[in-house]
């Protein structure tokens, strides 16, 4: 994947984290949990700003 790609997605990824609104699932995994995952996964994918 192009590094340009990948850092365009995080950006929107952690915009519709930022304004929230999500619901606790019944099963399966919350918004902080999926949070957490991704941003331990996309560390070396992404230039710190």
């Amino acid at each position: 994947m192009d590094p340009q790609d990948m850092e365009a997605a995080y950006v929107t990824f952690v915009a519709e984290l930022r304004e929230g609104g999500f619901t606790t699932p019944v099963a399966g995994w919350s918004a902080e949990v999926v949070a957490a995952h991704v941003a331990n996964q996309c560390r070396p994918c992404v230039k710190p700003r």
